[in-house]
């Protein structure tokens, strides 16, 4: 069971900080993100993105 949970949360956790990233990153992009979101939100959607990236088993 020990085994099954850390392979799960090998791609559970960086899928999550994946979609957040581009969750982030599209709302930033849009109309209203643009008027109303500091610049930190594109940084920090980026970041929770590669994040993500480097937390996969495959890199």
């Amino acid at each position: 069971m020990k085994q099954f949970l850390r392979t799960v949360e090998q791609y559970v956790v960086p899928a999550l900080l994946i979609t957040t990233g581009i969750g982030a990153v599209i709302f930033y992009s849009s109309a209203k993100g643009l008027e109303t979101q500091p610049s930190e939100m594109l940084i920090g959607g980026l970041c929770l993105f590669f994040a993500g990236v480097m937390m996969t088993p495959f890199f």
